[in-house]
């Protein structure tokens, strides 16, 4: 997520001084209150028990994300600092910048509604956690809103990086360049390919999910599993084995069903009247986000 915030940052900065001050502030009051929106949501979900330890350094963290890059760009704007440039590079800076904001920045805002909207519903805070709750008709919705923002910021991301050599190769003064940055264009679509598809099956997934989040499913490979659904992604669902104790040393390593799979009833099925894995009183730490699991966040969780 900081990678994200700096880029974004120098791109709104760098359209700041080039000539677009009134477009930019606009841009930065609309963060401003995206943020604003986003804090106070998520302090109407915490008001009552706070957050979990596992999140209070890192709520930190991403609020100083908003300040750097608010207080950055709005020193820009107030300064009055401006590049002197030709018509032509001001076209080129303005076509560039906002092929790099629209890509970033998508990728950033998808980031931040995991953030602020999504984990805390899966910690439990203000609410029950899926764990506790598996069959609430709450996590249908909650994977319905996952799929959706991250199926468009990758579509977003992946427009916003062709785009930048498509426009290079058209302005383009030599033709060998030309042909080289036209290949790029097409070449970075079909490199990300598998993202992109993944991406549209998610858009469809998202009308009707197959198995949301906080699911207990029955899969069928090799052997049948009984799992219970950690989260969700464009490519699949992590999970962690409910039949037995199996842990994972960080959630990058857990293990993953394919969508696929989890569409298909010859391979998956959700188990409608399982017991939920937790309760008030006890903690299964199937839930890596889960606000009651003392080994959330951690290397063994």
């Amino acid at each position: 997520m900081t990678m994200y915030a700096a880029i974004n940052t120098a791109a709104l900065t760098l359209l700041a001084i080039s000539g677009y001050r009134q477009t930019v502030a606009l841009l930065v009051a609309l963060l401003a209150a995206w943020a604003a929106g986003l804090e106070f949501a998520y302090w109407l979900r915490r008001r009552q028990d706070g957050p979990p330890p596992h999140r209070a350094r890192l709520d930190g963290v991403v609020r100083r994300q908003w300040a750097a890059c608010l207080a950055c760009v709005a020193v820009a704007i107030a300064t009055g600092a401006q590049l002197h440039l030709g018509a032509q590079a001001r076209t080129d800076i303005e076509f560039l910048d906002g092929a790099v904001l629209v890509a970033f920045f998508s990728v950033w805002l998808s980031s931040l509604i995991d953030w602020y909207w999504i984990l805390p519903r899966l910690a439990g805070i203000g609410g029950v956690p899926p764990c506790q709750d598996t069959h609430a008709d709450t996590w249908n919705s909650v994977t319905q809103v996952w799929l959706y923002h991250r199926a468009i910021a990758t579509l977003l991301f992946i427009g916003g990086i062709a785009a930048i050599p498509g426009y290079l190769s058209l302005a383009a003064a030599n033709h060998t360049l030309a042909v080289v940055l036209g290949v790029v264009t097409f070449g970075v679509p079909a490199v990300m390919s598998e993202q992109a598809a993944a991406a549209v099956k998610a858009l469809m997934n998202g009308l009707n999910p197959s198995a949301p989040v906080g699911s207990v499913v029955r899969v069928r490979l090799l052997d049948v599993l009984t799992v219970y659904l950690v989260d969700v992604s464009l490519q699949g669902s992590k999970y962690k084995r409910l039949d037995r104790r199996a842990e994972w040393d960080e959630k990058s390593d857990g293990p993953q069903i394919h969508n696929d799979v989890l569409a298909s009833s010859n391979t998956s099925e959700v188990v409608r009247d399982a017991c939920s894995p937790c309760s008030a009183e006890t903690c299964a730490r199937v839930n890596w986000y889960c606000r009651y699991n003392e080994k959330a966040y951690t290397r063994r969780g």
